[in-house]
């Protein structure tokens, strides 16, 4: 939790009034946690609309500029001056990371993805093979097979498009956090 904290005071230094940050987390009690320890607003499934409501208007309007959600919040949110996701706890499949990430810079400037895994990895819970339409084994090797050793743009689009190119492979791309 303190990496996220520490990530959310630096990346925030800089930000303008429109500019916000999200932090995705994969369980409401990660969540709930969360949110006592550091008073950031969490938005999730199993708040009746007027609590969902309230805080999602409040970090429209940048009195909380920091929000902490469930994937409840991943999909239909199209704010254009998010500069920052971060994923707590790490995203259980890519297909989560590819969706909650793609909430950053829709404005079209860069923006920043964080991943702050738990200390001992999630295991997916189906079998090694089987069909798996969330990428969790993909996301599972992502973390801990390659980890920071191989070029993040490659594991999303060797996962995405079947076929990895790397943050070096087009000039004018921003690099990830391996590459630089």
């Amino acid at each position: 939790m303190e990496r996220v904290v520490e990530i959310v005071k630096q990346e925030s230094q800089t930000f303008g009034d429109k500019d916000r940050i999200i932090i995705f987390v994969n369980y409401i009690p990660d969540g709930e946690l969360l949110s006592e320890h550091t008073g950031i607003p969490f938005y999730h499934g199993k708040l009746d609309d007027a609590q969902r409501q309230k805080i999602y208007e409040d970090w429209i309007t940048g009195k909380c500029p920091v929000l902490a959600a469930t994937s409840a919040f991943s999909t239909g949110n199209d704010w254009s001056w998010v500069k920052v996701v971060i994923f707590f706890g790490g995203p259980i499949g890519m297909t989560d990371c590819i969706q909650g990430g793609g909430r950053a810079g829709r404005d079209g400037l860069h923006a920043k993805n964080y991943i702050v895994p738990n200390k001992s990895p999630y295991h997916p819970d189906i079998p090694e093979g089987s069909p798996d339409h969330q990428g969790k084994w993909a996301m599972y090797h992502f973390l801990n097979t390659f980890g920071s050793r191989r070029c993040l743009r490659y594991g999303f689009t060797l996962y995405n498009d079947g076929q990895g190119t790397k943050c070096r492979d087009h000039p004018s791309a921003q690099l990830c956090s391996v590459c630089k």
